[in-house]
């Protein structure tokens, strides 16, 4: 499936969202989206727990045969397959930039300064003498 490899390819969690979002609309307007419980047609993908509650309904919709003539089924498993796709490349882009953040000098941790320093530097900055 082409949504597989667009996913896998994704290098931002908005570019799995918008992929997503996009696909889910296509299925819906060529009407293979019919055969996806409700709740993973909604719109919009929020987040990466939306992403995983629309899995968890498709796989129980398969697990449970409820409803599911054996010609909707591949529907179904395409749609499965495409939403753990899309959970696994947001836990990879989470990690990435969990490690990005890292190694950024921005974002690392440092000994806050005294009070009397901060004043310093606040006072420094508007040109006048330290307190």
């Amino acid at each position: 499936m082409i949504i597989i490899q667009a996913l896998r390819s994704a290098r931002s969690e908005y570019v799995v969202y918008f992929l997503l979002s996009a696909w889910l609309e296509v299925l819906d307007h060529n009407g293979r989206g019919r055969h996806l419980p409700a709740e993973v047609k909604l719109m919009p993908v929020r987040d990466a727990r939306d992403v995983y509650t629309r899995l968890q309904a498709v796989r129980e919709r398969l697990v449970s045969g409820a409803a599911v003539a054996p010609e909707n089924v591949r529907a179904l498993q395409d749609a499965a397959a495409a939403l753990a796709v899309a959970c696994d490349k947001l836990c990879e882009l989470r990690v990435v930039h969990a490690r990005r953040l890292d190694s950024c000098p921005a974002t690392r941790t440092y000994p806050p300064r005294t009070s009397a320093e901060r004043c310093a530097s606040g006072s420094a900055r508007v040109g006048q003498p330290p307190a």
